[in-house]
Parts: structure tokens; C-alpha cells; sequence
């Protein structure tokens, strides 16, 4: 089974983004939005070539 879809929303998580999400290749939609990251985002996020839908909102989380 692949893993296409992540909600993580609304869970107070703070500080950086595991890398363990960058093995998730498969990930189409990802939720992170409203918890607490602060993070610039990772050189990982270049793996997740099937990602078409991101949210970040409501997060302190910057990119280069």
C-alpha cells in the first residue's frame, strides 16, 4: 500500500519537519497546517515528486 495522502493538521507540532516524510515518495496532498513549525523547508521536499497539494497554513514554515 502506498501513502498518498497525509493530514497532520491542527496536532501542535513545533519546531522542524521530520525527514522521515521525505521517504514518502508516494505523497500526492499533505496537511500540516495550524501547528507550530518553524522551519525554513527542508532540501528533502525536492524527493516528494508526486506532490500536487501542500498545505502549510497557519505555520511559521519559510522556503528558499
Amino acid at each position: 500500500t502506498k501513502l498518498v495522502k497525509l493530514d497532520l493538521s491542527n496536532n501542535h507540532f513545533k519546531g522542524v519537519l521530520p525527514s522521515s516524510l521525505g521517504k514518502c515518495v508516494n505523497l500526492e496532498v499533505m496537511c500540516l497546517c495550524m501547528n507550530e513549525l518553524d522551519t525554513l523547508l527542508p532540501a528533502w521536499f525536492k524527493h516528494l515528486t508526486a506532490l500536487t497539494d501542500l498545505n502549510l497554513s497557519n505555520n511559521c514554515v519559510e522556503g528558499k
